[in-house]
C-alpha cells in the first residue's frame, strides 16, 4: 500500500510541518492505484488569478479532491482568517481554507476542460480541508463538516476521508444533470489521463538540480564552521582527531596542510587512497600551496622513497606490499630524503598500524614523540584496509609514543539528515549530529529479486535524474565489485561512463557519469550515489556492512540504493 506521491519527495524548504506529516500519510496508508500531487501551483491564464494546491488526489472509482492543509492554530476575526504556524509566524487570509480548496479545484476543473473537451466533463470533483493541530468544530455557513479531517478523526484513515468526501459530495452532484452515476468517478485509464494533462498545465515545484544547489551551498557553509577547531588547537602541535563519516575530516586535513605551508613548514599530506591523494593535490597546487607541500598517496610515497631498495622485476603482489614498509625504513635510515616539519595523515584508520610507527616516526622532524602532526581517523565502520587493526590498538600505538591532544568531529558537513539517519539505521552506528537545516531528499530503495532486472531499475533512476536536470558528472555509480563483474558494465553501451578504478585522474575533470569500487572511492564525495551489486551479505556482515557506510555516507544529496530484496531483514530495511 503506497500511492503514487508526484512529486516523490517534499520540498526541504517549505516550512510547513502539516503539509510534510500529510504528505508521509498519503504516501504509508493510501492505496497503491491512487496518485497524490503535491504543491500543485497553477499560474494565472485566461482571466484567471493562480493559486496552489496543497494535495489533488485522484483516486479510481472515488474522483479528484483537492485539499488544503494547515499546520498550527486557525482563528478568525472581524472576516479575517488568521493562521498561525507551529514557530509562531502569522498570516491573514480573506478566505477560509475550505474556499481556498475550493477556488484550486475550480482552477483546476477549468485546465482540464480546456485540455480534454467534453471527456471528464462529467468527472466528480470536490474538495476538503485538513487541520494536523487543531479540532476544528466550528459550525457556521461557510463550512460542511464532513470535508474536514482534524485531530478529533483519530479513528479515521486519510483513505476513509477522501471514501467520506466522495459519497457526501456525491449525495450533492446527483441532483445536477452533468452527474452520472458510472462516468462520473475515474477508472485507472482515466487517472493517468489526467494526470498527464495536469503535469503538462501546472508549474512543477523545482526541479532536484535546484535543491541539489542548496544543499551543497548549506554543507559548504558547515564545512567553514568546522574549520574553527583549527583555530583552538592551532598550539598544539601534536592533534589526533575523530569523527564518523561527513564529518570533515578531509576539509580540514586539507585546510591544515594549507595553514602549514603557509608558515613556511615543509608539509607530507597523505592518505591511502590514491583517488582521494590525486583531489588533495589538485586542491592544493589549484590553490597554490603546492610549493613546500607534498601530497601523496601513502603506498605511492613508499614506492618513491624505497625505488633503489626494492627489487628488481618485483611483483605487485601482496608480499610486495608487505614488504614495501621495510624498504621505505632502509631507505629513510640512509637519510636519502629529509624529514618534514609537519605530518598530516587523513583516514588515519588505514595507515595506523604497528609496522608503520617506526616508518611514520622518520618522516617528520622530532619523530611521533615530539614533531608536529594532525592525524584524522574514523573509527566506526571505514577501517577496510587495516583490518587487523582496531581503535583502540590505534590509539595504544600513537600514546605509546607520544602526547597529543585530541578532538572529537561530531557535526556532519556532508550529508543530509535523510542519508545520515539511513546510513545509521540500515548499518548500525551512532549518527553523529546534524543541523536541523541540512534537509534533504529521501533515500530511495529499488529491489530486484534473485535473477531480476537490478540493470533496468538502474537505467530508470539514471533517466530520472537526468529529467530532473542532474548533471551526469554528478552521479557515481559504486559497487564492491570491479568494472567487469558488476551489473554496470552492460550500460556502458547506453551511456559513458569513466571507470575510476583504472582511470582515476578522470574524476577530476568529468562531464559524464563515473563508477567505482566503494574501497577505491573512499574519502571522495558525489551529490548523487547510486549503490548497486549487494547481493548477499551474510557470510561477511560486517564487512559488507562496513563498504555500504563507507559507500552510503559518499552521497552529498541524494542516495538511491539498488538491492537483491533479500536483504531487506538483514539490513533492517522496510
Amino acid at each position: 500500500m503506497m500511492a503514487k506521491m508526484i512529486p516523490p519527495y517534499v520540498d526541504p524548504s517549505n516550512p510547513n510541518r502539516g503539509e510534510n506529516y500529510i504528505f508521509d500519510l498519503f504516501r504509508r496508508e493510501t492505496p497503491s492505484d491512487w496518485t497524490v500531487l503535491h504543491s500543485l501551483n497553477i499560474p494565472e491564464s485566461e482571466g484567471r488569478s493562480g493559486s496552489e494546491i496543497d494535495f489533488v488526489v485522484m483516486a479510481p472509482g472515488l474522483g479528484l479532491f483537492c485539499l488544503e492543509v494547515k499546520g498550527g492554530s486557525i482563528a478568525r476575526k472581524d472576516g479575517l482568517w488568521i493562521i498561525s504556524d507551529r514557530q509562531g509566524r502569522q498570516y491573514e487570509s480573506t478566505r477560509s481554507p475550505l474556499r481556498q480548496a475550493e477556488n484550486g479545484m475550480h482552477n483546476l476543473r477549468q485546465i482540464i476542460k480546456n485540455s480534454s473537451k467534453k471527456k471528464f466533463s462529467k468527472l466528480l470533483m470536490t474538495f476538503g480541508a485538513i487541520f494536523t493541530d487543531t479540532v476544528f468544530d466550528i459550525k457556521d455557513t461557510e463550512t460542511d463538516s464532513w470535508r474536514i479531517y482534524d485531530r478529533g478523526d483519530k479513528d479515521l484513515t486519510l483513505k476513509g476521508y477522501i471514501s467520506r468526501l466522495s459519497k457526501q459530495s456525491a449525495s450533492i452532484y446527483r441532483g445536477h444533470s452533468w452527474f452520472d452515476p458510472v462516468h462520473s468517478y475515474p477508472s485507472q485509464n482515466d487517472i493517468n489521463a489526467l494526470k498527464n494533462i495536469i503535469k503538462g498545465d501546472f508549474e512543477r515545484i523545482k526541479v532536484i538540480s535546484s535543491e541539489v544547489e542548496e544543499i551543497e551551498d548549506t554543507i559548504s557553509r558547515y564545512t567553514d564552521e568546522q574549520y574553527s577547531c583549527l583555530d583552538g588547537l592551532e598550539d598544539n602541535e601534536r592533534c589526533f582527531f575523530k569523527g564518523a563519516a561527513g564529518t570533515g575530516k578531509t576539509m580540514l586535513a586539507l585546510e591544515s596542510a594549507k595553514r602549514s605551508q603557509s608558515f613556511g613548514n615543509k608539509t607530507l599530506l597523505t592518505c591511502y587512497n590514491r583517488l582521494l591523494a590525486g583531489w588533495l593535490e589538485r586542491q592544493l597546487r589549484l590553490q597554490g600551496f603546492d610549493n613546500g607541500l607534498k601530497a601523496i598517496a601513502f603506498l605511492d610515497y613508499l614506492e618513491e622513497i624505497a625505488k633503489d631498495n626494492i627489487p628488481k622485476n618485483a611483483e605487485k603482489d601482496s608480499s610486495y606490499y608487505k614488504d614495501l614498509p621495510f624498504y621505505a625504513l632502509e631507505a629513510l635510515d640512509g637519510s636519502l630524503f629529509g624529514k618534514f616539519d609537519k605530518l598530516i595523515i587523513d583516514e588515519g584508520q588505514d595507515i595506523l598500524c604497528q609496522e608503520h610507527m617506526d616508518l611514520l616516526d622518520c618522516l617528520v622532524q622530532g619523530g611521533l614523540k615530539e614533531g608536529r602532526w594532525n592525524i584524522f581517523c574514523d573509527f566506526e565502520r571505514q577501517n577496510i584496509f587495516n583490518e587487523n587493526t582496531d581503535c583502540l590498538q590505534i590509539m595504544d600505538y600513537l600514546k605509546a609514543r607520544s602526547s597529543f591532544a585530541t578532538y572529537s568531529l561530531t557535526t556532519n558537513c556532508r550529508n543530509t539528515r535523510e542519508v545520515s539517519q539511513e546510513i545509521s539505521r540500515v548499518v548500525g552506528y551512532r549518527s553523529p549530529v546534524l543541523k536541523d537545516e541540512i534537509a534533504g531528499l529521501p533515500v530511495r530503495y529499488r529491489y530486484y529479486e534473485a535473477g531480476g532486472d537490478a540493470l533496468g531499475l538502474l537505467v530508470s533512476e539514471i533517466e530520472g535524474l537526468n529529467h530532473n536536470k542532474v548533471l551526469p558528472r554528478d552521479i557515481t555509480i559504486l559497487s564492491p565489485r570491479v568494472f567487469d563483474k558488476s551489473s554496470v558494465r552492460e550500460i556502458g553501451k547506453k551511456y559513458e561512463i569513466i571507470n575510476l578504478s583504472k582511470d582515476f585522474d578522470k574524476f577530476f575533470d568529468r562531464d559524464t557519469y563515473t563508477y567505482s569500487t566503494i574501497h577505491k572511492f573512499k574519502g571522495m564525495e558525489n551529490s548523487f550515489i547510486i549503490i548497486v551489486d549487494f547481493d548477499d551479505i551474510h557470510k561477511k556482515d560486517d564487512y559488507y556492512k562496513g563498504l555500504l557506510y563507507i559507500g552510503m555516507s559518499r552521497a552529498k544529496a541524494g542516495l538511491i540504493m539498488i538491492l537483491n530484496d533479500a536483504l531487506k531483514g538483514s539490513l533492517n530495511i522496510n
